[in-house]
């Protein structure tokens, strides 16, 4: 199992953002290298053949109503780039799923990857 905590996703992320594009391009792009160098020092093994389960715990930094599901759209881009640290492809999640964990400051996603 592998547990990597990375930082709330940038809001240009969400759906429903109507932003310009280049700033859409550009926190996605973040996001991706963040999640990229976050998992990459914590991978131990080659994973290419295993399948995965993806659990996503949101731990927002307010008690502010938020939606699951633009909250687990907002993360594509981290699971791209834990894809691209650990040389597999996406259709290696089996199972994803999110659930809301406590608020913290600043809020944070904690991404458990399970091996089935």
């Amino acid at each position: 199992m592998i547990e990597i905590t990375l930082p709330w996703p940038a809001p240009e992320l969400s759906p429903n953002a109507r932003v310009h594009w280049a700033r859409k391009a550009k926190a996605a792009a973040q996001a991706k290298n963040t999640a990229f160098v976050e998992t990459h020092q914590l991978k131990t093994r080659d994973m290419r053949c295993d399948t995965f389960a993806l659990t996503l715990t949101f731990h927002p930094s307010s008690r502010r109503r938020m939606d699951l599901d633009n909250a687990i759209s907002r993360c594509k881009n981290f699971m791209d780039g834990i894809c691209l640290a650990l040389n597999i492809d996406d259709s290696q999640f089996k199972s994803v799923t999110g659930a809301w964990g406590e608020v913290r400051k600043p809020g944070a996603v904690i991404v458990t990857l399970e091996v089935l």
